[in-house]
């Protein structure tokens, strides 16, 4: 036995039994035919007419629903790629690495403080002078006494500062797991090639450099920008924009140093090269680099 639709697909099951029971309700009753009140069909019509707008109702449920999964899928993989942009997690790190820096600063001072506060309350309690109860929390730390000594001062700043040095000791924690979370993501991208990872280290003036889509001359390395030749003069981008990077003839990177073979991104147009068995073809795509009025430019490479 064939399915409806011609396949050799044997039925079994629900379907099998199912099957028969749809076409009985399709062949039934003619198309366009209206129910007809105390004919004895009057009974199957009605219910055949229910169970088919179920399933319509069913089909337009699941449909709806499965298209707002894909939204969802869609909306999730944008926000995941968005927070995972190489540039985004570069300037992730580049802002936590201060941060981080800035709160180990903090929390040092609070630890010193405490410590000359535990000193100076020490010393008072030795010699048994007015501000002696300081250091048994008889006197609020946040309330100066009028004739308060040098050391009377010190216990109260220590006492402030060591309350101050938890909230700053649980700021410098996450900190420092978010910086090393995104530090681990910034060098699997810069493994794997999703991110460049070039900065003044390995670029020198003269070299190329593909920034969103255009090739341009590198004119000047920067600490965390790299100036291109651009058409209205030099600009300054930042070095996690850097989509590619390659060495120019007299480039003074490491590569150049080392000997490297220069290959530019763009060359001057030159006229096709022969090509023939054994001898790849040269690949260029059109670059968009207004570099020189006039000048046409491509982005080679080459061929496989």
């Amino acid at each position: 036995m064939s399915a409806p639709n011609g396949t050799s697909r044997p039925p079994c099951g629900r379907w099998g039994t199912a099957t028969p029971r749809r076409a009985a309700s399709r062949t039934g009753i003619p198309l366009g035919q209206l129910i007809l009140v105390g004919h004895h069909s009057e009974g199957r019509a009605r219910r055949d007419a229910a169970r088919m707008g179920a399933h319509m109702d069913a089909s337009v449920a699941h449909t709806d629903a499965a298209e707002e999964a894909r939204r969802a899928a869609r909306i999730a993989k944008a926000a995941t790629d968005a927070r995972y942009n190489p540039v985004t997690v570069a300037k992730r790190v580049e802002r936590l690495t201060p941060r981080v820096g800035a709160e180990e600063k903090a929390l040092a001072h609070c630890e010193r403080a405490v410590a000359a506060g535990q000193a100076a309350a020490a010393a008072l309690s030795a010699v048994g002078g007015p501000d002696s109860d300081l250091d048994r929390g008889q006197v609020q730390p946040d309330r100066p006494r009028a004739g308060e000594s040098a050391q009377g001062a010190a216990v109260r700043y220590g006492l402030n500062m060591a309350a101050h040095a938890a909230a700053v000791a649980e700021r410098l924690q996450a900190h420092r797991a978010d910086l090393a979370h995104w530090q681990a993501v910034r060098a699997r991208q810069v493994a794997d090639g999703t991110a460049t990872g070039v900065g003044r280290h390995n670029v020198a003036a003269g070299d190329q450099v593909r920034v969103r889509g255009h090739c341009y001359e590198v004119v000047r390395a920067n600490a965390k920008t790299v100036t291109v030749l651009g058409m209205f003069g030099p600009r300054a981008t930042l070095w996690q924009e850097v989509q590619e990077h390659r060495r120019g003839a007299g480039g003074t990177g490491d590569q150049a140093r080392a000997g490297g073979v220069t290959q530019p991104l763009f060359t001057a147009r030159q006229p096709p090269a022969a090509s023939g068995p054994g001898v790849p073809a040269a690949q260029s795509w059109p670059c968009d680099d207004p570099n020189f009025f006039g000048t046409s430019r491509a982005c080679a490479s080459a061929g496989p």
